[in-house]
């Protein structure tokens, strides 16, 4: 497994896309605790007024969020995003540096 990135000349003279900055960041376990910390007590009935109802039929067209999981993780984040133009890690990096480095495993 190769843990350090390749430099910008190795990218360049292999010819691969170069990836921006803020895209390589990666989160620590810790750093993904204190991020999911700071989500608002409300954010489902928030999110799960935002499904639209099905027209044609009584259920919605998804179903409700019971839990927090990756779309209401999302829906907030993005709505930060739209506030400062910060993503969620780069956020993270201004109040908890230690959490916050280059990427090296993706999921």
């Amino acid at each position: 497994v190769r843990t350090a990135q390749p430099s910008r000349t190795h990218q360049i003279k292999h010819g691969r896309n170069l990836i921006p900055g803020h895209l390589r960041l990666g989160i620590t376990v810790p750093g993904t605790r204190k991020l999911l910390g700071k989500l608002p007590s409300d954010i489902l009935d928030t999110v799960n007024k935002l499904i639209s109802p099905n027209k044609n039929a009584k259920e919605p067209r998804r179903p409700k969020h019971n839990n927090i999981n990756g779309h209401v993780i999302q829906y907030y984040f993005h709505q930060l995003c739209k506030k400062d133009g910060l993503t969620a890690c780069q956020r993270l990096r201004i109040d908890h540096p230690k959490e916050i480095g280059i990427a090296n495993v993706f999921v």
